[in-house]
Order: structure tokens, then C-alpha cells, then sequence
């Protein structure tokens, strides 16, 4: 007996360890995401899965850390949860919240930005940090409830005047536009990209409205612009042109608002009344004296603007100019009337997506591909390095593929093929062409070229995984022995290939490899995935360079070819063989191609990043250079 007894207090007393163990580590993960805080924008898991049909998660590694600390004197078992009942505004908690049963824990210590009068009060699902009284409750929001694992004492909740916050803007307490949900909102999300641009109401799964970047001009009088589906028409005296440069920088601002408008407008917003003084129905005699409805005249020039109630939300590269920060401010403000604007980075936005604060970004673009530490929500400037090699340079490795084949392959575009015949592997093509009675214009050609290009990509280039660099002995002879693919050109000729649309991609890994290309869109080693990685982890601190590869989120359209994430994987373990390695690629195509948009969907239907807008009234008052101010 007294054996067994002495058995029953040892494991007590390890129990009893390892609950204060548990403590410490959880007092540490607590100060480790408060920079996060300070960032002035935090997404938490609340016990839900936010976006159903993706099973996308916000931050559930907070949930796996375990930031509810138990004790012994609870009055109640932590796992016990019950129902969250009618919030403030009488409407009951979305399936799926949960709220802990009051329990009394342990006092963590306070943050560097709060007072020893307060305590921390955490709202998840506004993602929002406000400071209160020691011993007031947390005071829900709508259809709020704290998740199961968060601390919180054991008292009622008292209706309390706020206190002062010890560090305003990051700690200020929920006013009325910050309890408000994305759907009373209606904020826009815009993504604009050098190849596509995004837009869409926050809150949902994709963007509903996508528009190439690349616009037609028509540079016959009358001249005039043309947007989406019509540019693929050819005309007469047409070009294709793109308001942004190969960095992903706004350049033509008169079109760019054209293109936004167009799409956030026209697009996404319904359809608005003619003006009472332009409909026909108010005709009178008078009119033709000239004594016409003066009033309604006015009425009509004083309209309301188009964006008058839609905060916008609106995504930038890293390494955007202030000079186009301030521009893209004032066209929102000025020409659209949004009573509230937000400026934020696609690398963040992505790393949100893929429910991470700190990661090391990988997007992989249209035009270029870029690599961005990011530590608590931040961005890490010096960690900014970017290269040519993405989904353009790619095009022209396979041009370079199609000329030195044998036979070689004409690149026929789709809008010249007036019929054509099936034919065998190898065979001629044999398809009649068609004639214009004008001449095109070798920017739409090029234009028409590029979506035959982007369609063997997506169906036929593939990247080596591996074992070793595809120019290594004896692999190149083993991918000849693997399935082909075939894919048909535009005029009907045909072919199967092997092992030419591995060395295409191996241009982005090894600078010695791939096919030949002019030299001005060669890629120099330090332009190669592998080096711009190491470029980037050498210019944060030694400490986080664990965090960040234990946390690599890839991004962007081009990152889709097969065999990408396995490759890029390799390639890492073989660069640091000592560190843990893990990637977060989204599974869904429309995930990885749109994650800098679902971030800032995420982020702008957050209840509690409602206050973090730039007002119109603070943007009257201290003019653009504010967003350099506000959106770091």
C-alpha cells in the first residue's frame, strides 16, 4: 500500500511540473507574438475555420502552443466549453465558436506596451488588442467568442469606461465601425499585378473580377482604351500595352485608374440610375428658352461618387515607390471617394493566407520572382531580393525549346488560324491562315504569342525534382525514359515531349542549364532561386533564419508547375542540412495563384481592422504623405 501510495505522489509531482512547465512556455510564446501586436495588425485563430470550402486556418499554431494556462485551483476543467450564447447585438455565435467556462489562471506578465494597471484583452476573431482595467472581463462583440484556450478570469462582465491606452493606435479599444462584420462593410480588395489584376469584396473565397493588365490602344482617331476580352480582337492601328513596368510599379496612372475603375466599378457594383436631368422624363418647353431645371443641373454635377461607401483595400511590391504610395492614395481618395483606404505589402498578405506572422515568402510571378523574410506581420526590407526568373523568362526558354527542335516548331497565333486539319505526330501542319486588310502590330502578336506560351507551361513544362541538378550523369538519360506529354499547337501540328520541358525550368535553379537566350534575359547566379533564398536568409538575423525555413510559404502563378514544391525542398535541405524545413504551398490552384488577395480579404473583413483604416478625414488633414506614416 505504501508503495503504491508513493507512486501516486510521484506522478503528481510530475504533474505538477509539467503544468509549470507549460506555463513558462507559454509566458514565452506570449512575448514571442507580441511584436505582432505592435505590428498594429494580428490575425489569431478563433476556433473556426474561417474559410469553410478551402479549410484555410488563421494562425492555428497558436491553438498547438497553448496559450490557455491551467492550474490547479480552476474552478472548472479547462476542456469543458459550452455554447457561446446571444452576443451584444442579439444575434447568436456562428456554428462552430466556442467560449471557455470561467476559470481562474495564472497572471502573465504584461508586455512592454502596457501599463501595470491593465491587462491584455483579446478579441480573436476582430483580431484586435485593446488594453482594460485589471478584473474587467473580456467584453464580447457581435457574434464573438474568445477561443477555448485563452486566459481570462473569473469575474462578470461589468459595462467599464475605457482607460487611456498606453500606446494609442495599437491598443485603443472597439468603437461602433470596428464591431461592424465585412458584409455591413462592403470593403473591396485590389490586387493589381504585371500580368493580372485581382479585385473583389473582402470576405470572400476568390476575386470576382480579373482583367489583364495589359490594355489595347487604338491609336487612330477617335483614339480610345480597351480592357479585358475585347483586346483580343484584332483592329487596325492597335497596340497592347501595360500600365505597370516589369517590376511590378504603376507607371501610366491614367490608365491604371481606368483599369481599377473599370473593374470596381463597372464590374462589381451595380448598375446606377441615369441623373434625373439626363433621363428625358423632366422635359419641358422651358428648356428649349433656356430656362431649364437649374437646380437639377446641380444636383446632377454634385452626384455622389462612385466608391463613396466602400473602403478599399489595396496591395503593393515591396519595394514600391513612396512617390507611387502617395499617387495611389490620392486617386482613391480624391477621384473614388472611399471613406477609408489600406496600403499593404503581397508578401504579407500572402503569408496571412497561409495563416503564418513570420515566414519567408517565395512568390513566384508572372514577371519576375521575389523572396521576403517576414517576422510578426512585418516586413524585413533588408531581406528583399527579387530576379527576372519567372513566368516571362520562361517564355522565352521555350521560344528558344520551339526554334533549336528538330523539326523546328512555328509559333502560330490563335487569331491567324482560320481552320486546320488533324494531323499526325510530327506531321505539317495543315491549316489555313487568315488575311487582314491592315497591318497588326507587333505588340498584339506578341500579345497572342505569350497565351500559347502560358498554355504549354501550365500543360507540359514540369521542373526536376531530383535527386541532384538535372544536368547531373545519368539523369538526363533516365527523364528520356519517363511519359512525354503532347500538346498541339494553334495551326494543328503536334509532338510529344520528354525531356525538353525539364531543362526549360532548370534555367531557374542553375544558371548553366537551360536553353539559350539572349544575353540580356540571361539569368546570373545570384538571380537563381537557390542564391536569392540564401541572399535573403543571410540578411536577417542568425536566430530567425530557423523560424523562417521551418515556415516557407510559396505564392504565385508560375510556382504551379509540377514538381515545383519538390524541387524547392531539395533544394533548401541540401543548402541547410541542420535546420528544419517545411513549405506551405496552398493545395488549391486559385489559392496560390490569388494568396496576396485572399490575405487582404482576410484582413479587411476582420471586424477589429476596420479602426486601422486611413479615414478621409485623416487624409484631408495630413494629405497623401500619410500612407507613409500608416502602412509601413
Amino acid at each position: 500500500m505504501r508503495v503504491h501510495h508513493t507512486i501516486k505522489q510521484e506522478k503528481r509531482q510530475d504533474q505538477r511540473k509539467k503544468t509549470y512547465n507549460h506555463i513558462d512556455c507559454t509566458e514565452r510564446a506570449f512575448h514571442a507574438q507580441w511584436e505582432l501586436v505592435k505590428a498594429r495588425v494580428c490575425v489569431v485563430e478563433d476556433g473556426r475555420n474561417f474559410r469553410g470550402r478551402a479549410g484555410l486556418r488563421l494562425f492555428p499554431q497558436w491553438r498547438r502552443q497553448g496559450w490557455y494556462v491551467p492550474t490547479p485551483r480552476a474552478k472548472e476543467h479547462p476542456l469543458k466549453r459550452r455554447r457561446a450564447g446571444p452576443s451584444l447585438a442579439g444575434r447568436s455565435a456562428p456554428l462552430g465558436h466556442w467560449t471557455t467556462a470561467a476559470v481562474t489562471a495564472p497572471r502573465l506578465h504584461a508586455p512592454p506596451c502596457e501599463s501595470p494597471t491593465t491587462r491584455l484583452n483579446f478579441d480573436p476573431a476582430n483580431a484586435c488588442i485593446a488594453s482594460q482595467r485589471t478584473g474587467i472581463a473580456h467584453r464580447p462583440q457581435p457574434s464573438v467568442a474568445l477561443p477555448w484556450n485563452w486566459p481570462r478570469t473569473a469575474t462578470a462582465i461589468e459595462a467599464q469606461p475605457w482607460p487611456s491606452s498606453p500606446c494609442p493606435r495599437r491598443c485603443s479599444p472597439p468603437t461602433s465601425t470596428a464591431e461592424q462584420t465585412a458584409d455591413e462593410v462592403s470593403a473591396l480588395v485590389l490586387d493589381p499585378g504585371y500580368c493580372n489584376t485581382r479585385a473583389g469584396y473582402a470576405g470572400e473565397d476568390v476575386p470576382k473580377s480579373i482583367l489583364p493588365s495589359f490594355y489595347g490602344h487604338v491609336t487612330s482617331e477617335p483614339q480610345r482604351d480597351l480592357f479585358g476580352d475585347e483586346c483580343l480582337i484584332p483592329r487596325a492601328d492597335f497596340e497592347v500595352r501595360n500600365y505597370m513596368n516589369r517590376d511590378s510599379v504603376v507607371e501610366d496612372w491614367d490608365t491604371a485608374g481606368k483599369i481599377w475603375e473599370h473593374m470596381l466599378i463597372k464590374r462589381l457594383q451595380p448598375e446606377r440610375a441615369t441623373p434625373p436631368a439626363k433621363n428625358g422624363l423632366n422635359d419641358d418647353a422651358k428648356e428649349q428658352d433656356g430656362e431649364g431645371d437649374v437646380a437639377m443641373e446641380e444636383a446632377a454635377d454634385t452626384q455622389e461618387k462612385p466608391l463613396e461607401e466602400n473602403p478599399l483595400l489595396m496591395t503593393e511590391a515591396p519595394w514600391n515607390t513612396p512617390k507611387s504610395r502617395e499617387k495611389a492614395i490620392e486617386i482613391i481618395m480624391e477621384n473614388w471617394g472611399c471613406p477609408a483606404f489600406w496600403l499593404s505589402r503581397t508578401p504579407v498578405l500572402a503569408a496571412f493566407a497561409a495563416g503564418k506572422a513570420t515566414a519567408l515568402v517565395i512568390d513566384v510571378g508572372g514577371a519576375n520572382t521575389s523572396v521576403t523574410a517576414i517576422h510578426d506581420g512585418m516586413v524585413l526590407k533588408r531581406s528583399i531580393q527579387r530576379s527576372p526568373a519567372g513566368g516571362l523568362w520562361l517564355s522565352s526558354q521555350i521560344r528558344s525549346l520551339w526554334e533549336t527542335s528538330e523539326p523546328k516548331v512555328n509559333l502560330i497565333p490563335t487569331y491567324m488560324v482560320e481552320n486546320k486539319t488533324p494531323v499526325d505526330a510530327l506531321a505539317p501542319a495543315q491549316a489555313r491562315l487568315r488575311k487582314f486588310p491592315f497591318e497588326i502590330s507587333d505588340s498584339y502578336r506578341a500579345y497572342e504569342e505569350e497565351r500559347v506560351l502560358t498554355e504549354f507551361k501550365e500543360s507540359v513544362v514540369e521542373v526536376w525534382r531530383g535527386p541532384g541538378r538535372y544536368s547531373a550523369p545519368g539523369n538526363e538519360d533516365y527523364v528520356k525514359t519517363q511519359p512525354g506529354r503532347v500538346f498541339e499547337m494553334p495551326d494543328g501540328y503536334n509532338q510529344m515531349w520528354r525531356e525538353q520541358r525539364f531543362k526549360a525550368t532548370e534555367g531557374m535553379w542553375d544558371e548553366n542549364a537551360g536553353y539559350p537566350i539572349p544575353e540580356s534575359e540571361r539569368l546570373t547566379k545570384a538571380q537563381t532561386i537557390p542564391e536569392l533564398i540564401r541572399a535573403a536568409l543571410n540578411a536577417v538575423d542568425v536566430d530567425l533564419r530557423g523560424n523562417l525555413l521551418a515556415n516557407v510559404v510559396v505564392t504565385g502563378s508560375t510556382s504551379l508547375i509540377n514538381g515545383f514544391n519538390d524541387r524547392l525542398n531539395n533544394e533548401l535541405m541540401a543548402m541547410y542540412p541542420g535546420l528544419k524545413v517545411k513549405i506551405h504551398a496552398a493545395g488549391l490552384t486559385s489559392e496560390r495563384r490569388f494568396g496576396a488577395w485572399i490575405g487582404g480579404s482576410i484582413l479587411a473583413s476582420l471586424g477589429t481592422f476596420h479602426q486601422m483604416w486611413i479615414s478621409r478625414k485623416e487624409y484631408e488633414e495630413n494629405g497623401p504623405g500619410v500612407v507613409e506614416k500608416r502602412c509601413k
